[in-house]
């Protein structure tokens, strides 16, 4: 038996733009091993995106079955998919999406803003496993590029998820610290938890135990890895 921890089958998306039908994914097929860590790379436009997206449940598949942690997506109501979601998945996205008003912690705080315990001591070991604990009271804008992408990350393991979906965490990002968040990458996963990080830099694919390709929404030869 499988031990995927994301399935999907035959996933089809298409978005309709006056009467034009674009096709983003066209029959994709994955099985993602659970404690792995995948790339997924492609041309702009391949899909790569909307695949993540479908992938965290931030987006509907028009066609075909989507599995996460033995779970069908299509099957849970939308209050069902939002905790869901909120439990088992972790986002980083390429421009942060820090609140500017916030202070490092409070980012990443803030998914558990409506929860009663609001963790702050996790907040704080998140903070220092990612080497931010000495900038936890700094706002956004007195952060580098590579410390913002820092307290992203704290942020997306702030409710424990198995799973972290990171969408080009390394795009605004100069070498040399794009190394030091792709390695922060790898010790989580090796950690145990499940990364897929789509990536247009080779540099950075290479650090995955799988890489998938893309290409005009399908998946490009077999899964190498």
């Amino acid at each position: 038996m499988s031990d995927g921890i994301v399935k999907l089958d035959g996933v089809q998306k298409y978005y309709t733009m006056g009467k034009v039908h674009i096709k983003a994914l066209d029959g994709v097929s994955l099985d993602i091993a659970k404690g792995s860590f995948t790339s997924i790379s492609g041309p702009s436009g391949a899909g790569k995106s909307t695949l993540l997206h479908i992938i965290g449940c931030l987006d509907a598949p028009t066609a075909g079955r989507v599995r996460i942690n033995g779970k069908d997506m299509g099957a849970m109501k939308d209050t069902e998919l939002t905790r869901f979601r909120k439990r088992s998945i972790g986002f980083v996205f390429q421009f942060f999406n820090l609140v500017p008003t916030l202070t490092a912690k409070e980012n990443v705080l803030l998914p558990k803003m409506f929860d009663r315990d609001k963790d702050g001591e996790r907040a704080d070991r998140l903070l220092r496993i990612v080497g931010m604990e000495h900038r936890a009271d700094h706002r956004p804008n007195e952060l580098s590029g590579g410390e913002r992408q820092r307290v992203a990350i704290a942020r997306a393991l702030i409710n424990n998820p198995p799973i972290i979906l990171a969408d080009e965490p390394t795009g605004n990002l100069d070498s040399e610290t794009s190394l030091d968040i792709i390695s922060l990458f790898k010790k989580l996963n090796e950690g145990g938890r499940t990364v897929i990080l789509v990536t247009h830099e080779r540099d950075i694919a290479r650090f995955a135990d799988k890489s998938i390709a893309l290409r005009d929404g399908k998946v490009d030869g077999r899964p190498s890895g």
